[in-house]
């Protein structure tokens, strides 16, 4: 499917709240972000847009439940973790509900698009994963099945960041993505110049 790739995992149990059948998970960039055959097929439902504003609602069904999200891909860019993660939180309460109904619901997908599904949009589904799954809790974890899927990553250093302190915060009991803050540029230039020493002194 062009543009689009689904985040797939063995041996995840139907039961489990993402990645299971109860609400599936997959990337896009711009071109899958309006591939209508795709959505059809995928049975995407919600979709995360962080590749703005140009791609607002832009497969404009009634069924389509959107987030627009505007957030750059920039080291100093704050990843909007705490709206998406409620989001998805939301959209498996729903798909539950609907599941439970006597007459079952059809699979339906979590779409997270951005304009080169490299940074933003692994950012955030890793996050999900993060969260929501049973089987993939750890950063690395989350961000190896990604790539298995999607072929790569490119999550820029300040999101990376971010995503290591919210690994932090959910390892303390937290992990709700508002505690999660960007790494400002007079820190960063303050850890630099302390790796810096220590390869001094190494030396």
């Amino acid at each position: 499917m062009k543009g689009v790739w689904e985040i797939q995992a063995e041996g995840v149990a139907d039961s489990e709240p993402l990645l299971g059948s109860i609400l599936r998970l997959a990337v896009a960039d711009s071109r899958g972000a309006v591939n209508y055959d795709a959505a059809t097929l995928l049975g995407v439902r919600y979709v995360i847009n962080l590749g703005g504003r140009s791609l607002d609602d832009v497969l404009n069904e009634s069924d389509v439940t959107y987030l627009n999200v505007r957030v750059t891909d920039k080291e100093d860019a704050i990843l909007p973790l705490k709206p998406c993660l409620d989001f998805v939180r939301e959209a498996i309460a729903q798909c539950e509900a609907e599941k439970a109904m006597p007459y079952g619901a059809a699979p339906c997908t979590l779409l997270v698009n951005c304009r080169g599904a490299h940074s933003r949009s692994l950012s955030i589904a890793a996050a999900s994963i993060m969260t929501f799954s049973n089987h993939h809790r750890t950063l690395s974890e989350a961000l190896d099945l990604i790539v298995s899927c999607r072929g790569l990553e490119n999550i820029n250093s300040g999101f990376r960041a971010q995503l290591i302190e919210f690994e932090k915060c959910q390892q303390q009991g937290g992990g709700q993505g508002d505690e999660v803050r960007p790494i400002s540029s007079k820190e960063r230039g303050r850890e630099n110049k302390k790796k810096k020493r220590k390869n001094k002194h190494k030396i």
